[in-house]
């Protein structure tokens, strides 16, 4: 089965990024992935979960551009294939966080899909679990689209949320 382009985009960078963290069933806790694939610069997997009172936050940022690696390779059979440097970085987080309070006061269950198969826009995937229901949604170009406020609004929250956890410092040349 072929996948459109974002598709493959994803299950990539969800191959290559941090593990996703997944709640005890019925635990009332959350997890939350955010995936955001610009049309340029890098991508970046941004993970907030919840375990009791306390709230996480990990980052998968990838250090070259993976959308422009996909593009120049022939079709790989496995994501080890695709060698790309990564940075994995995570932190607790305030359960006042701008992106937590969004997610506790509304959960993305009724988001739209609407993903286009375009290698050239902006793609946004988003993976939600309560721990008793989840749901994955996908949107291209959000911010073109008035209807998608709730979209708008998350992918806003996730920008600042993902400085939370320290960069790992380069060795000085």
């Amino acid at each position: 089965m072929d996948l459109s382009f974002p598709l493959t985009l994803e299950r990539q960078a969800s191959s290559l990024g941090a593990s996703l963290f997944l709640p005890d069933p019925n635990s009332g806790n959350f997890s939350f992935r955010i995936a955001r694939f610009p049309s340029e610069g890098h991508e970046v997997l941004t993970d907030v979960y919840q375990v009791g009172a306390r709230f996480h936050i990990q980052v998968t940022r990838f250090l070259e551009s993976l959308r422009l690696r996909l593009s120049e390779t022939k079709p790989i059979n496995s994501p080890f294939e695709l060698p790309i440097s990564i940075e994995i970085s995570c932190s607790t987080c305030d359960h006042n966080n701008p992106l937590i309070s969004e997610l506790l006061k509304r959960p993305p269950f009724e988001f739209q899909n609407d993903i286009s198969d375009s290698p050239s826009e902006n793609h946004f995937f988003i993976f939600y679990t309560d721990s008793k229901n989840c749901v994955a949604k996908a949107i291209s170009e959000p911010h073109s689209k008035s209807w998608a406020e709730d979209w708008q609004r998350l992918i806003n929250r996730s920008y600042g949320t993902e400085h939370i956890p320290p960069r790992r410092n380069k060795a000085l040349v």
